[in-house]
């Protein structure tokens, strides 16, 4: 298996990104307190130690091991709550309580049991940083600060030799009271970074939010353009046939005005020589007609008026055509 599989047991996409930090981290907590743990084991040779003397001095670290597996195993069951609390609760009675219990205290141990309650500490704020676990931190670290404030009463409680205590120590309040400030301080330094921290991605998740926002606004912006770009095409699309429609139109209408300027030219033709011909032979006969007496003459200026007279009502009746023609 490979170790990023190990550290996203139990993430999915849909969770929120701190928690899948936090779900990762205590992933990252159980494997290398196990592996640790059972790789020392190995090397020391306590695996074989287990099988000569099988005390609860040899069998603890191999219980620890066994709670990294079953914690390990509660995030699978994304019961990630109740795996932090039970490798907390149980990695410290294992480490810091049942060594006391069984074996009892040595000199040193009155200066390394609270340290390691204060170092320890810690732990308990990056397991349960999310601001719905802190009702568990608060309880968390209550107990952590009392055992802190205590231990030593502890440790002289199953202290077996002649002078129970802390070696050159005179005033166990002044050692109790240097292991709580040391633990007040390394904890509300904690608790300054981890908010620090929580504020700052706050920040992020804000921006990351406006930017969604901004991204899904950007979004219908586009969409609104693309369906004007579409209403517009379409209307360039009708602006073009309206444009070609004309084009023909005109091109009809001037194909019609080439005609009717044809037929005027035609006309003006007609009326500047076929028409005033007539009018004039017409015009002059009269005039003969009316100074002439010789009957024989009248005679041929009549046949004459007649026929120009018909000539004059053919190129009339011409005319007429041809104006119905540009009509």
């Amino acid at each position: 298996m490979r170790l990023d599989s190990i550290w996203k047991i139990g993430t999915t996409e849909r969770m929120d990104l701190e928690d899948q930090k936090l779900v990762v981290f205590s992933n990252g907590v159980y494997f290398i307190a196990g592996s640790v743990l059972m790789l020392a084991e190995i090397i020391m040779g306590g695996v074989f130690s287990v099988f000569r003397n099988a005390t609860i001095q040899t069998l603890s670290p191999f219980f620890l091991v066994g709670l990294a597996i079953v914690c390990l195993s509660l995030n699978r069951f994304q019961l990630f709550l109740i795996s932090r609390i039970l490798f907390i609760l149980c990695w410290t009675f294992v480490v810091s309580v049942l060594p006391t219990i069984t074996r009892g205290p040595s000199p040193t141990s009155y200066f390394f049991h609270p340290f390691y309650l204060i170092l320890s500490s810690p732990i308990i704020h990056l397991l349960f940083s999310r601001p719905k676990d802190r009702y568990v931190l608060f309880s968390l670290l209550l107990l952590s600060v009392i055992m802190v404030m205590f231990s030593v009463d502890f440790l002289m409680a199953f202290d077996r030799s002649p002078t129970p205590g802390p070696p050159f120590i005179r005033s166990i309040s002044n050692i109790r009271i240097i292991f709580v400030s040391l633990w007040l301080i390394l904890n509300l330094l904690m608790a300054y970074v981890l908010k620090t921290n929580w504020d700052f991605y706050l920040a992020m998740r804000q921006q990351k939010e406006v930017i969604t926002l901004q991204r899904k606004q950007l979004q219908l912006q586009n969409e609104e353009l693309s369906t004007a770009n579409e209403k517009l095409t379409y209307l360039n699309g009708q602006v073009r046939e309206l444009n070609e429609a004309l084009e023909k139109r005109v091109e009809e209408r001037t194909h019609e005005l080439t005609e009717r300027n044809a037929v005027l030219s035609d006309y003006a033709f007609i009326n500047a020589h076929l028409l005033r011909s007539p009018v004039s032979r017409i015009k002059g006969l009269i005039n003969l007609f009316s100074i002439t007496d010789d009957p024989e003459e009248k005679k041929i200026i009549h046949g004459s008026l007649r026929n120009s007279a018909e000539e004059l009502d053919q190129v009339v009746h011409s005319i007429s055509k041809k104006l119905n023609e540009v009509k």
